[in-house]
Parts: structure tokens; C-alpha cells; sequence
């Protein structure tokens, strides 16, 4: 009876959803980009716009090389990005030079890494659709077997697909965070801190403080992060190469620094390939253990009713 009541309610409640959104189409849309806004705050995608913004504010600064030397402009915020440039701009007021290619640099780098973020965005947007749709498979089963025949499921049926559902969303976004903060943490600290030296170098201060201000002497030149057999072993041998040469000849470093940033992204290509991989995998099996054994549950649960009445 109360299994009953509640898929009655759900009935009416979904009736009372369809006829107010079909009513006009702006509402719809609006349901629409709400859900979409929601799953997007859950997956930290709305840096996506942010980049996007940022790209657009790195062109304009292009344009107003005299303006930037008179005050700081408002920039958007995009992880490490817009820090490393506000270093940039202020130094360029404290030196009265702008570098034209290091701002290029930049915002060649957000956008290659606006395209692994859309990519990613879209493949957890399409496994969250994918557990939405299965999940509609499964009520909609639920309540046209009801309409039909007049049985409904046991609460404790209709509980453990409810846990199974929302278990598998859950564990599908903390998987996604986990999994990208594994793939990809070490890998902002060395971007940023080679974006940063390159800002610093260009800048005219010493190498300490270019070491200190970068954050890469601590990375690359503490006995404890010595060069082991990891992604960074080479990486970290070859910066470690060029700020000795900087340090006891004073050698100049933008060539080799724009080299090891390029490699840098090719390492981090790899890994986004890598990621993006982890993650359908991850979907499938979600799919699997919690979305699709649901729907077979509540299947069997209703083939064995229909059974019991024959």
C-alpha cells in the first residue's frame, strides 16, 4: 500500500513537471541548463567558461600594451593561469617591458588545456546522462508494470535501487575528483612553476629569487624529490641541467625553458589520454554494478510477482 502511494505520487508529480515545461518552451530550456548547471558545479566544470573568458582577456592584452604599464586589469580566473600572468603584468609595470611571447606562451597553454577540459567535461556529462537515462529505464518500468497490472514492488526493493542509484552517482564523482587529482597535481605544480621561472627570468631578478619565486628549486632540487624512474626523471634532469648553467655561467634560458614546457605538455597529453580512459572504464563498470543491476533487479522482482498470480 505504500509502495503504492508512492508510485502514485511520482506519477502525478512527473505530470504536474511535463505540462508546466510544455507550457513554454523558455521554461524548459531553463530545467534544462539548471540540471546542466548542477552536474557542472558537482564536477568543477564551470572552469571550462572561466578559460574560455581568460583566453579572450590574454588577446585583449595583446591590443593595450600601454594601458597594462598604468594599472592592473580585472582578469578571470583560471587555475594557475591568471596568477602567473598577473606576475607577469606586475613586473612589466615594476620594468617598463612587456614580453609579447610569454603572453603567447600563456595563452597557447590555456587553450591546450581548455581542450583536454572539454574533453574530459564532456565524457563525465555523457556517463551522468547515461546513469539518468537508465535510471528513467528503470522507474518508467517500475511504473507502467504498476499501471498494467496493479503490482508494485516491496519497499525494500524500491530502497535498495534507490541506494543503488545514488551510491553509483556519488561513487562515480568522488572517483572522478580522485582520480584527476592523482593524474594531474603534480603535474600543475611543475607547469606552474615553469610558467612562473619564465615570467622571473624575463624580469631581471637573481637566481634565488627566480628559484624561490617559481617553486621550482624546492620541486626539482630537494634531496627528497630526487629524480627516480617516474614521468619527471628526465624532466626533473634537465631542468635541474639548466639552472646549473644559469647559476655559474649565466646562460641565457627562454629557448630551453619554451623546450621543456613543450615537453611538459607532451607528458601531460599522455596522462589526459590515460585519464580519459580510466574514467569510461569507470563508467562502464558503474553502468554495470549499480545502474543495470537495478533494472534487472527490479525485473526479476516483477517477473517472479507476475509468476506468483498465474
Amino acid at each position: 500500500m505504500v509502495v503504492s502511494s508512492l508510485l502514485y505520487l511520482l506519477s502525478l508529480l512527473l505530470i504536474v513537471l511535463v505540462v508546466n515545461n510544455l507550457r513554454s518552451g523558455e521554461r524548459r530550456l531553463n530545467l534544462y541548463q539548471q540540471l546542466r548547471n548542477g552536474v557542472d558545479r558537482l564536477l568543477g566544470a564551470q572552469q571550462v567558461t572561466q578559460g574560455e573568458q581568460l583566453i579572450r582577456s590574454i588577446s585583449e592584452l595583446l591590443l593595450m600594451q600601454q594601458q597594462l604599464l598604468t594599472g592592473p586589469p580585472v582578469l578571470p580566473r583560471y587555475k594557475f593561469y591568471t596568477e602567473v600572468l598577473d606576475s607577469l603584468l606586475d613586473g612589466a609595470r615594476r620594468w617598463g617591458a612587456l614580453s609579447h611571447t610569454t603572453i603567447i606562451s600563456l595563452r597557447k597553454g590555456v587553450g591546450r588545456d581548455l581542450r583536454f577540459e572539454r574533453q574530459v567535461v564532456l565524457q563525465v556529462r555523457g556517463g551522468v546522462g547515461q546513469f539518468l537515462l537508465l535510471a528513467a529505464v528503470t522507474w518508467g518500468y517500475i511504473y507502467f508494470t504498476y499501471s498494467i497490472t496493479g503490482m508494485a514492488p516491496t519497499l525494500t526493493t524500491v530502497g535498495v535501487i534507490i541506494i543503488l542509484q545514488v551510491s553509483g552517482a556519488t561513487i562515480f564523482i568522488l572517483l572522478y575528483h580522485q582520480r584527476r587529482r592523482a593524474n594531474f597535481a603534480q603535474f600543475t605544480s611543475y607547469q606552474m612553476g615553469l610558467y612562473r621561472l619564465k615570467v622571473a627570468s624575463i624580469s631581471g631578478v637573481s637566481v634565488g629569487e627566480s628559484l624561490i619565486f617559481s617553486r621550482l628549486g624546492e620541486l626539482v632540487l630537494s634531496p627528497r624529490r630526487r629524480p627516480g624512474q617516474g614521468p619527471f626523471a628526465h624532466l626533473n634532469l634537465q631542468i635541474e641541467s639548466m639552472i646549473n648553467r644559469w647559476r655559474s655561467f649565466g646562460a641565457p634560458i627562454g629557448e630551453q625553458l619554451d623546450l621543456l614546457i613543450e615537453e611538459l605538455w607532451f607528458l601531460v597529453e599522455l596522462r589526459s589520454e590515460r585519464f580519459v580512459q580510466e574514467m569510461a572504464l569507470i563508467k562502464f563498470f558503474i553502468l554495470v554494478l549499480f545502474y543495470l543491476s537495478a533494472y534487472l533487479l527490479i525485473l526479476l522482482v516483477m517477473v517472479r510477482n507476475m509468476g506468483g498470480t498465474l
